[in-house]
């Protein structure tokens, strides 16, 4: 990437996203990608045609490469997806030595239909709920960071938990070559087994930023998110920003992400309370497994002594295995209205200390069978 001026400048940038935020910015001219041999300088800078040489500024600051490091050390597996806006992101994870330890799959679907694609691995009720959200929503976003987690589950190493994956979004609305009418907006959601760490920030129109400031601010923004999610930190990892007139943080535990936002195909609760947000084609129950569906409004011995019951005959039919029950609350309800997230909880606080519990979606037992195939009912 050259200046108009015609000067060339060396970079570290080695990565085609590292240079995201510089081709987004009308001002550069792209001519092609070089193969610099020879020393090159440690911060990868950018200059636009403007600039002088002293104006120069780099792309990761020190804290954006202390926060990478730490994701290094982690070492949970990463899947990112970028929309387009918040490219920077990308490049924060590219730009520090040592991405292949966590890092594990980076997608930019750009388009409408690129992004139908994307989400086209989720689950079909999964898949048509994100499809009715818009672009730039909450919803969206988290269905989008559920389908990044699901890919790095899929993808990740032998030695690896898949459970311990984490998927990050950014859906955005920044500066655009026709002027936006609306608001220049971004929401960043990382999904984990934990729940969903989410940002929402809204720029200052007036301020009249180039997009690669906007872009900074995003990605800076969505590097902090992914860093809360993977060291599970529940509090406000933001710093006040120049130019931004709101940044909104929140933390939502599984049963509140999965009913509020999407971000999971079912949850599973074990017998001590533990939640954590499931994604259907990943992990399934054995044939050992019976699902016993129910509104548990309240849970009674009936529920017990059948689930006993069903457990037994399984263990009878299967010779070496010991049946399992897994107790099913769906949310929605063909007659019914869906449950609040605070009726689940105190539902589903019954079977503390008794059995696990899954809370899904699923109406019919046709959707029940899809999510948990191989299982008797």
């Amino acid at each position: 990437v050259l200046p108009r001026s015609g000067r060339s400048f060396a970079t570290s940038c080695v990565s085609p996203y590292s240079l995201f935020p510089i081709l987004l910015e009308a001002k550069y001219v792209p001519v092609g990608i070089l193969a610099v041999s020879g020393q090159v300088q440690r911060a990868p800078l950018y200059c636009s045609a403007s600039s002088s040489p002293s104006r120069t500024r780099p792309m990761a600051s020190a804290r954006s490469t202390a926060f990478v490091r730490e994701l290094q050390v982690a070492a949970r597996p990463v899947g990112a997806v970028v929309t387009g806006g918040g490219g920077g992101l990308v490049h924060s994870l590219l730009a520090t030595p040592g991405a292949s330890r966590f890092l594990v799959d980076v997608q930019v679907p750009y388009s409408r239909r690129a992004i139908a694609a994307f989400l086209s691995h989720m689950s079909e009720e999964a898949a048509s709920g994100a499809a009715d959200a818009k672009y730039v929503s909450l919803h969206h976003t988290a269905r989008l960071a559920a389908c990044a987690r699901l890919r790095a589950q899929q993808l990740c190493g032998a030695n690896t938990k898949p459970e311990s994956a984490v998927g990050v979004s950014i859906s955005c609305a920044l500066v655009s070559v026709d002027p936006r009418r609306g608001r220049h907006h971004a929401f960043v959601c990382a999904a984990a087994d934990d729940g969903l760490y989410t940002t929402y920030i809204e720029l200052d129109k007036d301020a009249k930023f180039e997009r690669g400031k906007e872009d900074d601010i995003v990605s800076r923004a969505a590097l902090a998110t992914l860093r809360a999610a993977v060291l599970r930190e529940r509090k406000d990892p933001h710093e006040h920003e120049l130019g931004v007139l709101a940044i909104q943080w929140q933390y939502l535990p599984p049963v509140r992400a999965f009913l509020e936002a999407h971000a999971a195909d079912w949850v599973s609760i074990d017998s001590a309370g533990a939640q954590k947000c499931m994604l259907a084609p990943l992990r399934r129950p054995s044939h050992s497994t019976v699902i016993l569906p129910g509104s548990f409004n309240p849970f009674h011995d009936g529920h017990r002594v059948m689930g006993q019951r069903a457990a037994q005959m399984i263990s009878d039919q299967l010779t070496g295995q010991r049946g399992e029950v897994l107790y099913e609350l769906s949310v929605s309800n063909v007659d019914k209205d869906q449950l609040s997230a605070d009726s689940v909880e105190q539902r589903a606080a019954q079977f503390c200390g008794i059995a696990p519990i899954a809370v899904t979606r699923a109406r019919l037992f046709e959707e029940k069978a899809r999510l948990f195939p191989g299982c008797t009912f």
